[in-house]
């Protein structure tokens, strides 16, 4: 059995909150948000869900993300035409930076 990762790709989000124990459909098609989810299905389909401070920011770096988000179980992916369309369950609240969620 594979071992989870203890560091997560971390997916930023657009004006999008995910919280522990819903589902919710996200689209994906940022070259960043692509290689989080190609990540993710490599390693344990889990990965970290965060807000974006400025929605407008096609490229956020650290600063741009809020300090909390939520790990997240990738449970379907469609490929599209202009990138994915992913169906994923909040798992549990994370804080950025506690060594456990980095990306």
């Amino acid at each position: 059995m594979a071992t989870a990762p203890t560091t997560l790709p971390v997916l930023p989000l657009k004006n999008t909150v995910v919280y522990p124990g819903i589902v919710v459909p996200l689209a994906v098609g940022r070259p960043m948000s692509l290689a989080a989810v190609a990540a993710a299905m490599a390693h344990g389909r889990e990965l970290v869900a965060v807000a974006q401070r400025d929605a407008t920011a096609d490229q956020p770096d650290r600063a741009g993300l809020h300090d909390v988000g939520t790990v997240v179980r990738i449970t379907r992916i469609e490929q599209r035409d202009q990138g994915s369309q992913i169906i994923v369950q909040g798992v549990r609240r994370v804080r950025l930076g506690d060594g456990a969620v980095e990306g």
